[in-house]
């Protein structure tokens, strides 16, 4: 069985729209670059659409509750203690299909500081207010900002704006959009 660490209460980044947490457990740098491993506790419904990394693979192991993981075509129910692996640039997604809250690590391998940067930004923003309620940032540049830094790639009708997130993300990069995002969210 898994359990959990504490984490310095900075490291725990809380979304009052999806109500979830994350909890930095391990960052890229205190793993040397091997590894980023953050704590999710995920809300009944909570979960997220299919996507794929181009830089990094992931790999979830469920603490407590069920947690629905897609990857590719094969769907797994994983509990306490089990976990299923995302390779680099797979399709995947991630679902808490029951009642009850689920919590699960999820691990980048390897670390990723803009991924890192990406969720804090994310939660962030939410934190704010500032996105919708399907907690997507509410400027296509702010969402453009995470999903370079995520470099996520989507799937399904998203997928044909992939290009223009690009070209959003460096405009605000120019404007200066991206560095006041990560001074305003990022604190580790």
């Amino acid at each position: 069985m898994v359990t959990s660490v504490l984490a310095p209460p900075e490291r725990r980044l809380h979304n009052p729209v999806r109500r979830d947490a994350a909890t930095f457990l391990e960052t890229s740098d205190e793993s040397r670059g091997t590894h980023t491993l953050i704590e999710i506790q995920l809300a009944p419904g909570g979960g997220c659409e299919p996507h794929r990394h181009v830089r990094l693979a992931e790999r979830f192991t469920v603490v407590a509750g069920t947690l629905h993981v897609r990857i590719g075509d094969r769907e797994v129910e994983l509990r306490a203690g089990q976990t299923a692996a995302a390779p680099y640039g797979a399709l995947h997604s991630f679902a808490n299909r029951s009642e009850a809250p689920v919590t699960f690590r999820v691990e980048f391998l390897p670390g990723d500081p803009a991924s890192e940067q990406a969720i804090q930004i994310a939660y962030g923003l939410a934190a704010d207010g500032l996105v919708r309620d399907n907690g997507l940032p509410r400027r296509l540049s702010d969402l453009a900002v995470v999903v370079q830094l995520g470099q996520t790639r989507f799937s399904g009708p998203v997928a044909v704006l992939q290009p223009l997130f690009g070209l959003l993300a460096r405009r605000a990069d120019r404007k200066g959009a991206q560095r006041r995002l990560v001074e305003r969210y990022c604190r580790f």
